[in-house]
């Protein structure tokens, strides 16, 4: 078994830590702030303090995703945390956005706050243990700041997710005391790719997959994180790509590992090709996502490839483990792993 294929089969299981480090994250102030973010995010911003939501980047010229946006409300201000794009490039579309660029203040939040992350269905005990019981009730999309940690809950991988800013002249201290915390969870550093694995096959969005790289979100199915309403940078250019749409994306499961750009058949002819294909994270089999015409982008379809046969599926592809943990009752110490589980009848 490989580390990612370890990690994320403890992901599902336990806790895992990542050090977060393809994230940009940028804080916007002042009187143009939200006017520059109303004209670059596609999404609605009404946000009260502390609330989050998903949104994206899209390239102004043809529509597609450049990056996976969190903007989160704070201090008056926004708080942007990007996958897919660096910091200065998040500040440089932020000022043309703006009205004036000297209403706006775009800081990188990354020169004084070190980015990690814990992911899994008993992250919640351990970021509790380790930065305060409060954390507990800490709802989804929301953001709670602190002089010791800026904390984010977002379960990207179905599972309890956490993204944490600790300042960095007390990270080597709050990682030891994590590291300590840790060992009775049974916490492992993870490599990302366990982490897009796991959010791949709950549904979710990699920015940083080079396969998804030329869809727009029409193809990927995350119009959900638009606004029909609004005018954006790079509303003309979706509004023209969803004119043109004759495909999406849509998950399958398979019996065995079939080849990215795999043409994918239906009776002898050709309907899409596959994007993705890695092993389950728990429960054995493949999933993946192909790129599909309009006419057979749904689930429950078997399809064929040069690899072997697939079955088109609705995301997730699995059952996250956090959906059956009770947060008031059960612990990680007192678990039922998968693994001893009763088969269903």
């Amino acid at each position: 078994m490989s580390a990612v294929d370890r990690a994320a089969a403890v992901l599902r299981e336990g806790v895992v830590r990542t050090d977060a480090a393809h994230l940009a994250v940028a804080q916007v102030d002042g009187a143009g702030a939200r006017a520059a973010l109303e004209r670059l995010l596609p999404c609605e911003l009404h946000l009260y303090d502390g609330s989050a939501r998903p949104t994206l980047l899209v390239d102004p010229e043809d529509g597609r995703v450049i990056a996976d946006v969190t903007v989160a409300r704070v201090e008056g201000g926004y708080l942007l945390v990007v996958d897919g794009v660096t910091s200065a490039e998040v500040a440089a579309r932020i000022a043309d956005a703006a009205p004036s660029p000297t209403t706006v203040t775009v800081r990188d939040v990354l020169e004084d706050r070190a980015p990690l992350a814990l992911h899994g269905p008993f992250a919640w005990e351990l970021a509790a243990a380790w930065l305060g019981r409060h954390l507990i009730g800490l709802p989804s999309l929301a953001l709670h700041t602190s002089a010791r940690a800026w904390v984010l809950r977002y379960g990207r991988t179905g599972e309890s997710g956490y993204e944490v800013l600790v300042p960095r002249g007390v990270l080597d201290e709050e990682l030891d005391r994590l590291r300590a915390l840790g060992e009775r969870f049974d916490l492992i550093d993870a490599p990302q790719a366990s982490v897009d694995r796991c959010t791949l096959e709950v549904g979710g969005f990699v920015a940083r997959r080079p396969s998804l790289a030329s869809l727009s979100p029409v193809e990927l199915q995350l119009q959900w994180r638009l606004s029909a309403r609004k005018e954006h940078v790079g509303r003309d250019a979706l509004d023209c790509r969803r004119a043109a749409a004759t495909s999406r994306i849509t998950w399958f499961r398979s019996a065995g590992s079939i080849a990215q750009d795999a043409r994918v058949d239906l009776d002898g002819e050709a309907v899409g090709e596959v994007l993705s294909c890695e092993p389950m994270s728990i429960g054995g089999g493949w999933g993946g996502i192909a790129l599909l015409d309009l006419r057979v982008a749904h689930a429950g379809l078997a399809l064929d490839t040069a690899s072997g046969p697939l079955t088109t599926a609705s995301a997730p592809l699995l059952e996250p483990t956090s959906r059956r943990v009770r947060v008031h009752s059960d612990t990680y110490a007192t678990r039922r792993p998968r693994s001893v589980e009763a088969p269903a009848a």
